[in-house]
């Protein structure tokens, strides 16, 4: 095993925790903090998706979860024996990950403009980078793949800590939210080890900003001016919708229902949601979020 194979394996998840912790030590941290996640958070969210979201969309998160916990299982037992290389069940979790994180950020409320296109631009890259570990048989690369999906948990560590020390009174909770979500993923890149990441998922984030809008302003156009455009562009306009890489706008105009299930809560931009608020006992609910 190289040196640099050695040192991609026992990254730190955390930035600093890697002059504290060994590699063993860090993964039974990592364990630890998903189970408390998952306990505190995920159970008592579950049932308020479940009396509110319709059947698809549960299916979508079950799916969701399922697929980034077997990622993250499969990858941290085989570390324990060394080198981790990629496979094609690897792959298909990934990208079975990645949809659904598209889906359900399709309807997506929470945060400000720039929310669903920070979820968005991981899930575009993460695959991508998956198919290159795979086909050069890349430990390194895969093992920062992996390692992306750690977003989610520093996203809900920030969000827990910003009530901690009481941010709520001088920033709005979407703003919280959507500013711990970005920083979330830009912590899980920088953990994973690779090179100018963070540029590169800023870059991007913005990149699917204006994919999201070009693809909106063609959804606005008459009929007629969509039924000139090339069966291939309608194709891929019109997939783009159905993964949500385009405005909410568009999905309220051309799906209204898929928006009619969606989280609404304190985390949600009242310019966002339109003005339209969930029952009250939904929202306190909502708050253990």
């Amino acid at each position: 095993m190289t040196a640099s194979m050695e040192d991609s394996r026992t990254e730190p998840w955390l930035p600093w925790a890697g002059l504290l912790l060994e590699a063993g030590a860090q993964r039974l941290l990592i364990s630890s903090v998903y189970v408390l996640i998952f306990v505190y958070h995920t159970r008592r969210s579950l049932p308020v998706y479940r009396a509110s979201w319709h059947q698809e969309r549960i299916f979508t998160l079950t799916l969701h979860i399922l697929s980034g916990v077997i990622e993250l299982a499969r990858y941290y037992l085989r570390a324990t024996e060394g080198t981790v290389l990629p496979d094609i069940m690897d792959t298909i979790l990934c990208l079975i990950h990645s949809l659904t994180t598209l889906r359900l950020a399709r309807p997506l409320l929470r945060g400000n403009e720039t929310t669903r296109a920070a979820y968005q631009a991981p899930a575009i890259i993460r695959p991508i980078l998956a198919v290159m570990a795979i086909v050069r048989k890349d430990s390194n690369l895969h093992g920062a793949v992996v390692k992306l999906l750690h977003a989610f948990l520093y996203t809900r560590l920030l969000i827990f800590a910003s009530k901690r020390i009481r941010l709520t009174k001088v920033q709005s909770q979407s703003t919280i939210y959507a500013q711990s979500v970005f920083l979330g993923a830009v912590l899980a890149i920088e953990s994973s080890g690779l090179p100018v990441a963070v540029a590169v998922y800023i870059g991007a984030v913005g990149l699917v900003m204006v994919l999201n809008r070009s693809v909106s302003n063609h959804l606005s156009r008459s009929r007629e001016a969509v039924k000139s455009s090339s069966r291939l562009y309608q194709l891929i306009v019109q997939s783009c919708l159905w993964v949500g890489l385009t405005e909410l706008s568009s999905i309220k105009a051309h799906e209204p229902l898929a928006l009619a299930s969606c989280a609404n809560d304190e985390y949600t931009d009242d310019k966002t949601a339109g003005g339209d608020k969930k029952d009250p006992q939904s929202r306190r609910l909502l708050k253990q979020d």
